[in-house]
Order: C-alpha cells, then structure tokens, then sequence
C-alpha cells in the first residue's frame, strides 16, 4: 500500500512554461492581448500549492518545455476504487495533445493501471467522482458523449451525463463542484429538466446561474474541511459552507483566467475520501 492511498493526495504541474501562444479557448482570444505576468502567476500558483500542501500530500508531475497548459492538470482522472485505475485524456483542445503522454508516463511510475481513452475525453476536468459507483460527466465541447460511454461500459461505472454547451463554461468542473457525497455546486441554466431530475436522485443541488460560475463559483477545491474558491460572490461561498459545516478558504488565481483557466483546473486527486 502506497502512502498516498492513506492521506488526500493531488497532482499539480509547476507552470514553468505557461504561455497563450495558442490560443484553444474564447477566454484567451479576447485577452490575445493581455499576455500572462509569468511572476505574478507562479507566486499565486506557489500561494496554492503551500496551501494544499499543508493539508495534504502533493505529487509534482514534470512539467515540459512546449505544453503551455500543463499547469492545468486536465490530463487523466483517477476513478475511485481499490484498483487505481487511471484514464489518460485524449485533447480535443489544440496545443495539447504532448500533455497524455507525460501523464501516461508519470502514472506508470506511481503503478497505477493506465488506459488510453481512444475519444475525445479530458480527464479530471470532465469526470466527477460522486459515491459508490456514480460519476458526472460532462460532454459537448471538449469530451465526447462516445468517451463517458466507453468509460462507463468498460470499468462499470454509472456516469450521470450534462451536455456541455457554453463556450465560456466549456469543461464540467466549470460548472460543477462536487461539495461532498450528498451535495454539489451546479450552474443549471444549461442542464435539462430530465438530466435535473436524475441528478436530485442521488444529490442535493445548490443551485447557480451561468454568471456566477463565470466568476468561479463552482471551480473550487475540497481540502478536508475546507473549501478553496475564488468566487465573486463570496457571500453565496460563505453561506453553503455554513449550512454544511465546512470553512471557505479563498485563493488568488486571477493571472489564469487570461489562459481561460480556474482554481479547479490547478489539481487532479489521486484519491478520494468523502
């Protein structure tokens, strides 16, 4: 047994070449020219990692001359279970393809199971752990419908679908946030009355429109009992935490939007403890 297997472990990717050279989102097309403050971005970066360090355990996945994305660690997800199996992203997003392979290789190294997903599927950022065997997943701008169904098939997962369709919301955990096992974060004004009904079956949604998950309502993280956001709307942030008993942590990211990025997009678990 791997220590990781015993504390709440995360990946994060030094962002020693972060760059908009190529611009695969609307965020950095209508800041193509507000280039990123590279120091300005590693100091919160570091402000970040301190902070999930102090509570956890954090692999640093090498980070590659080339991949100006890598920060975002949206190259595989872990699915939760005793088999540690790791499915490696398949880019629809140009300029980062290169990223899978670093992430295939890395995940070797730490002995997990590793399978290629053969659609367009990327990774943490598109697959949300819930309890037992459910999953959320999104799909429409970045995931294929045909990857959730291939991974709910081949490792026999139940994944609850929300077509994505927002250019500026365009991956899940931009719009979602699972809070805990019984609770999430969702942007509704997108999801289908039936995709709703399905969702109150197996949770509690706290509800918010499309503005507020712009503004980083949902692109939080879970550290124990804490909750790290970078949300506008603080009060809202503050009055979930209340009501479930968990502290709001707030965190500077700002310098990442310009790469159309969010806190969520800085880590991908290696395992889950709700």
């Amino acid at each position: 047994m791997l220590l990781s297997e015993n504390i709440d472990s995360f990946v994060m990717t030094v962002p020693d070449f972060i760059d908009t050279s190529v611009q695969n989102n609307i965020w950095m097309r209508e800041r193509k020219d507000c280039p990123i403050d590279k120091q300005l971005f590693l100091d919160q970066w570091y402000d970040l990692y301190n902070t999930m360090a102090s509570s956890a355990l954090i692999y640093l996945m090498p980070s590659v001359k080339g991949l100006q994305d890598q920060t975002y660690v949206n190259s595989f997800v872990i699915l939760n279970g005793s088999n540690r199996i790791a499915v490696i992203s398949k880019f629809r997003a140009a300029g980062r393809d290169g990223e899978s392979i670093v992430a295939e290789n890395f995940l070797r190294s730490l002995h997990f199971d590793v399978h290629q997903c053969p659609y367009f599927f990327e990774g943490y950022a598109e697959l949300k752990y819930v309890k037992d065997n459910t999953y959320i997943g999104g799909y429409g701008l970045r995931t294929s419908e045909e990857a959730l169904d291939w991974m709910s098939e081949r490792f026999g997962i139940k994944i609850i679908k929300i077509k994505i369709s927002n250019a500026y919301l365009y991956h899940l955990d931009c719009n979602l946030f699972i809070i805990d096992k019984d609770n999430i974060i969702l942007a509704t004004d997108d999801v289908d009355r039936h995709t709703l009904k399905e969702l109150e079956q197996v949770v509690n949604i706290h509800s918010i429109d499309n503005s507020d998950a712009k503004n980083g309502m949902a692109s939080c993280i879970r550290l124990g009992d804490k909750i790290l956001h970078s949300a506008v709307n603080v009060d809202y942030m503050e009055v979930v935490c209340s009501i479930l008993g968990l502290t709001p942590c707030p965190i500077d990211v700002s310098e990442s939007i310009k790469s159309g990025a969010m806190l969520a997009c800085f880590v991908t678990p290696l395992n889950y403890d709700m």
